[in-house]
């Protein structure tokens, strides 16, 4: 019959496929197979990837440099989507977070709107529609940011952030937490 004419597994490979525009540049090598339920392997790299356009509400200004990981495997094709796991790392370069001005909070003085930083990075892992933000470090001149948070399956946010400020003869410390949506994170002392 037929089953045994056609192979048992399929597979489309791609080598350094790329994709760019203004917001920045993708490129991926992996394999999609298919046969007995389908199955994607998948490395991605971005490069400058304008952050502020896809994420206004998280960062007025920015540009991602990363790498990823990405696998799937799902009986059908349109089940592909929401088994995806990725794992990842990302870089950012200077930019200007939204809604938070870290200087602010580690003086006590309110949380404030906006904060330049020089560097910004850490690791992305998405299971199961969950995305789970972890190692982040942020610097700027004295300052230094660490912590992590999650975007759950229906977009609530949660987690939380130590600040540290070291210069000469004085050391400030302070902690933020983060809630709300993806849509409309918020920070709170």
């Amino acid at each position: 019959g037929a089953q045994e004419i056609l192979p048992s597994l399929l597979a489309l490979s791609f080598t350094d496929a790329k994709g760019w525009n203004s917001e920045g540049e993708l490129s991926a090598s992996g394999e999609l197979a298919w046969g007995r339920g389908w199955k994607l392997s998948t490395k991605l790299k971005a490069k400058r990837v304008n952050i502020a356009k896809f994420a206004p509400n998280w960062m007025k200004t920015g540009f991602m440099d990363g790498q990823a990981e990405l696998s799937a495997d799902a009986p059908t094709a349109t089940e592909l989507y929401a088994r995806t796991r990725m794992q990842g790392r990302a870089t950012l370069g200077r930019g200007v977070l939204a809604g938070v001005d870290l200087d602010r909070v580690v003086q006590s003085r309110g949380v404030g709107e906006q904060y330049t930083f020089e560097t910004l990075e850490g690791n992305v892992l998405l299971d199961a529609k969950r995305y789970d933000f972890s190692g982040i470090r942020l610097t700027a001149g004295d300052l230094a940011a660490t912590g992590a948070f999650s975007i759950a399956p229906d977009s609530a946010v949660r987690g939380k952030f130590a600040i540290e400020v070291k210069a000469a003869a004085m050391r400030l410390t302070g902690s933020i937490g983060l809630t709300g949506s993806a849509a409309k994170p918020q920070f709170q002392r």
